[in-house]
């Protein structure tokens, strides 16, 4: 027994295939509309968005699901996001943080730095500490604190209260699968120190017209161009500005424990009147400064968290700003342990206090970890008001492309008859509809009577008429000479005298029938 498989005709699926493809572009237009200012997936790496062991995508759900009002915001100025009650600002990406000095005297320390280890190698001593010293120097050159992210921190904060948590892994994915989470290391204390003097504010001056591009290729340390950096500070240009920072020095501390930890409050700050049990961390991290104030210090005094403030007599920060010295006070390592989520969502809890609510707002900078955008036609049209406009086109849309297979459907196939052209059919169609409107399709019958007539007399040759022998009635003769079984001049008397369209096709059929009978009498 053979089994046949019939396919449809092609054209059968054409309103399938324009269907898929109709849909396929609105939903392209929708997935573009819809993801652009959606949280970004991140990889194993320590990132808010991330739900690696070192990311805080697990914190921000245990805030959604108590009831918090959480937000991400990747825009440089703040974009849409309304001030949150709380910031948190994770200093997890040195991209984010730190400023590539890319001036005259970026590029002359990071020279000065290479030729000074060139010849290190060539001597010892005195000589190999002034390579180091050198290239310690060109690395802090290179490596110095963005304005942006100091000013934002202390002076124009998306929250009441912010936030910062310092970084101390070293994570990312697992060599040949990169959805895998590697083995995290341990980030060092001077590149932490950089990444910290954040912290502090960075002041800016106008770049001397001597330090300017003139002398950006000369092999000179331009210690005369720009302004020397006073006791503990830094100062880099960006061929526009001077910024001198300070080099805050931090005093990091990493050191192995074991057991259940337990943090009190520091006497005299309000801020954590009662012990906090943190549980279990391996590797504590502590961090203190000049610049920072401990709220929560371990049993031996090292700070946990502490509060940043502005020495030197320089303006305060706008709103509280707190360190944390170790992420896994906060980070998806507590959901390991019940009592660490009950540890970090009290550590939120007071020091949100300065908000007044029970369940304050909370906002995840994304800025600080080289994941922000800036602002275009397709991130306003992805938000309120403006997302009403792609809406509506998309609406329209489909219900054009609704109405127009529910008024057509599948194209009909053609009927086979006369071969005629496609301008003839128009033709006719167009005169069929011309007389149709104006209703005097009964006055066509006396002339395609005469048409008949015409044709018979054409066909059967007899051109030349007796002198007293009308058209009429030659016909007539001819029709009784091949047996016709209805006189013409009787049908042609009909045709004269017809009200309606019923009566013209029932003569029209007649004379047809009178014609096709005087041929094959012929033939």
């Amino acid at each position: 027994m053979k089994l046949s498989l019939r396919l449809p005709e092609t054209r059968a699926w054409l309103p399938g295939i324009v269907l898929v493809l109709c849909l396929s572009m609105f939903a392209m237009a929708a997935v573009a509309l819809f993801t652009v200012g959606a949280d970004p997936e991140s990889g194993p790496r320590s990132l808010p968005t991330s739900v690696a062991a070192q990311g805080y995508q697990g914190l921000k759900r245990i805030l959604v699901a108590r009831g918090h009002d959480t937000a991400t915001n990747r825009f440089e100025d703040g974009g849409d996001v309304t001030r949150a009650d709380v910031e948190i600002i994770t200093l997890d990406d040195d991209n984010g943080v730190y400023n590539m000095a890319a001036g005259a005297r970026g590029r002359r320390a990071m020279r000065r730095a290479e030729a000074s280890e060139s010849s290190a190698a060539e001597s010892s001593g005195s000589s190999s500490q002034s390579a180091s010293s050198a290239s310690e120097d060109g690395a802090n050159m290179w490596f110095t604190p963005d304005k942006r992210r100091s000013d934002h921190i202390l002076y124009h904060p998306l929250g009441r209260v912010v936030i910062v948590v310092a970084p101390k892994w070293r994570s990312g994915p697992a060599p040949g699968n990169p959805r895998w989470a590697g083995t995290p290391g341990m980030i060092s204390a001077p590149e932490l120190r950089r990444m910290l003097n954040v912290l502090a504010p960075v002041s800016a001056q106008a770049l001397p017209d001597s330090a300017r591009s003139e002398n950006d290729d000369k092999d000179n340390d331009g210690s005369s161009e720009l302004p020397e950096a006073p006791p503990g500070k830094g100062v880099y240009d960006d061929d526009d500005q001077v910024y001198t920072y300070d080099k805050v020095p931090y005093d990091i501390r990493q050191a192995h424990t074991e057991g259940l930890l337990t943090a009190h409050g520091v006497a005299g700050q309000s801020a954590f009147p009662a012990d906090v049990a943190v549980g279990a961390i391996g590797d504590l991290q502590t961090i203190s400064g000049p610049n920072l104030m401990p709220v929560l210090v371990t049993g031996d005094g090292q700070p946990l968290i502490s509060r940043v403030t502005v020495t030197e007599g320089r303006a305060q920060p706008k709103v509280p700003v707190y360190l944390v010295s170790d992420p896994d006070l906060l980070n998806n390592q507590i959901l390991s342990d019940p009592k660490r989520v009950v540890a970090a969502l009290q550590i939120l809890d007071t020091l949100s206090l300065p908000a007044g609510k029970k369940k304050p707002s909370v906002v995840f900078n994304l800025t600080f970890n080289n994941l922000s955008f800036d602002h275009d036609l397709l991130h306003a049209l992805s938000r309120p008001p403006y997302i009403g406009v792609p809406l509506s086109v998309l609406i329209i849309g489909l219900a054009l492309m609704w109405a127009a297979f529910a008024r057509f459907g599948p194209p009909q196939a053609e009927e086979e008859g006369a071969a005629l052209g496609r301008g003839v059919r128009v033709l006719a169609d167009n005169a069929a509809r011309l007389m149709a409107i104006s209703l005097k399709e009964a006055r066509l019958g006396p002339a395609y009577a005469n048409m008949i007539r015409d044709e018979v007399l054409r066909a059967r040759g007899h051109r030349q008429l007796q002198p007293n022998e009308s058209p009429d009635e030659l016909a007539d003769r001819i029709g009784r000479l091949y047996g016709a079984s209805e006189s013409y001049t009787a049908l042609k008397s009909k045709a004269s005298n017809l009200l309606t369209v019923h009566q013209l096709i029932a003569v029209v059929q007649r004379l047809h029938a009178w014609k096709t009978e005087i041929d094959r009498a012929n033939t």
